[in-house]
């Protein structure tokens, strides 16, 4: 994702959720997300074209 893209995703979210997240390998970590910033992350996958992964390998996204 380009700075220009994170940009303009963040600019778009009225009620953007700051959590802790780490990158690692080529991903976005995030532990303990609430359902409203998890359906969030989903929308804005499906923007980015990419893919939310959660713990039981459930998927989002792209």
């Amino acid at each position: 994702m380009s700075t220009a893209q994170r940009e303009a995703v963040v600019a778009g979210d009225p009620h953007p959720a700051m959590v802790p997240r780490w990158w690692t390998a080529g991903r976005i970590v995030s532990k303990n997300l609430s359902s409203a910033v998890i359906e969030t992350r989903c929308q804005v996958a499906k923007v980015l074209d990419v893919r939310v992964q959660g713990d039981d390998g459930e998927c989002c996204g792209a």
